[in-house]
């Protein structure tokens, strides 16, 4: 049974790897598609992680999680028009003028600048919710819960290695 348990962590691992580079670096290109159960259960891992580390009230959670609920799905909608314009780009790049180019650079820009304001919107929106330093827990808990996935995924790996 133990061995069953290790290996659904490890394809747990593995798809968590596969999406690493869309959480840890925002990178723009295709998704690796995860079944329901394992975005599930990454959101799941998430949501206590932060709940954690921000120490949330019953009150504060129940509060938040919806604000914050908005706040990805919007961030998710951004990155995947991103990630078209970006693909569209990328198969059109040999063929495009040096002024397309730019223009493409440009528009990577406002992207940048989009997102930016998304998020500044929605910082000002959990300040009005919870106090400036749980804000401040929270962008430190998205960073601290991405490098906990790559240690895990790295030692995973390792593992695998080994044996």
């Amino acid at each position: 049974m133990n061995h069953f348990r290790t290996l659904d962590m490890k394809n747990t691992l593995f798809t968590l790897l596969i999406l690493l580079p869309v959480f840890v670096f925002g990178q723009v290109g295709q998704p690796p598609i995860l079944s329901p159960e394992k975005r599930k259960e990454l959101e799941g891992m998430k949501v206590a992680y932060l709940t954690n580390k921000m120490d949330l009230s019953p009150e504060e959670a129940q509060v938040f999680w919806p604000v914050y609920n908005q706040y990805r799905d919007e961030i998710d909608t951004h990155r995947e028009e991103g990630r078209k314009k970006y693909q569209i780009f990328k198969i059109n790049q040999a063929d495009l003028s040096d002024a397309e180019i730019k223009e493409h650079l440009s528009a990577r820009f406002e992207y940048q600048r989009e997102e930016i304001d998304i998020e500044e919107k929605y910082i000002d929106r959990f300040t009005e919710i919870l106090s400036p330093q749980k804000v401040v827990a929270l962008l430190e808990a998205e960073e601290g819960f991405k490098r906990e996935l790559l240690k895990r995924i790295r030692g995973e790996r390792q593992e695998g290695r080994r044996r």
